[in-house]
């Protein structure tokens, strides 16, 4: 399951925040369902958030249990913007997730991007008091992670009208 996210920049309106992992300390900046499995590490120049190894954490339904939130912020509509890499071995759900409109662990929606798209992959999904459930009416057959290769991913989630575009 290891992932590295490098940069991150969430968006709202005219306000900007750009988060670059420059010390280890930056993990403050999170809420965590296991800080233990997260590290800030370096990766080429740049230091990055990291997942290394899969949580423990269980949550009270089926749903992604390696989420890292900003700690400081809320969004409604917002554009995140985070340059990614995919560090695990090749397989069908190879795969980052992205949480948005985070309520509690029984309530948010997120996007997961992953190398095969099925009902359990490569879309996006609420959690809302009951297991996942996809609602993306339109989806590719997934993602070329890649070896050792970044990504610009982009998404734009419009709550005001309950739209969410994907850019990878």
């Amino acid at each position: 399951m290891p992932l590295k996210i490098r940069r991150a920049f969430p968006r709202i309106s005219d306000c900007s925040t750009l988060r670059i992992f420059s010390n280890p300390d930056a993990k403050r900046d999170f809420i965590f369902t296991n800080p233990a499995v997260w590290n800030v590490t370096t990766a080429g120049e740049k230091n990055c958030l990291e997942l290394k190894e899969q949580s423990k954490y269980e949550p009270p339904f089926r749903s992604p249990v390696n989420i890292a939130l900003l700690a400081d912020k809320a969004f409604g509509d917002v554009i995140f913007e985070a340059d990614c890499q995919q560090t695990s071995k090749e397989y069908g759900h190879r795969d980052m997730v992205f949480v948005y409109g985070y309520q509690s662990p029984s309530k948010f929606y997120y996007t997961h991007i992953a190398t095969t798209a099925d009902d359990h992959a490569h879309n996006c999904f609420i959690v809302n008091d009951a297991p996942r459930t996809k609602f993306a009416r339109e989806v590719t057959k997934g993602v070329d992670w890649g070896q050792d290769a970044w990504h610009h991913v982009r998404i734009e989630r419009k709550a005001s009208d309950g739209t969410v575009r994907i850019f990878f």
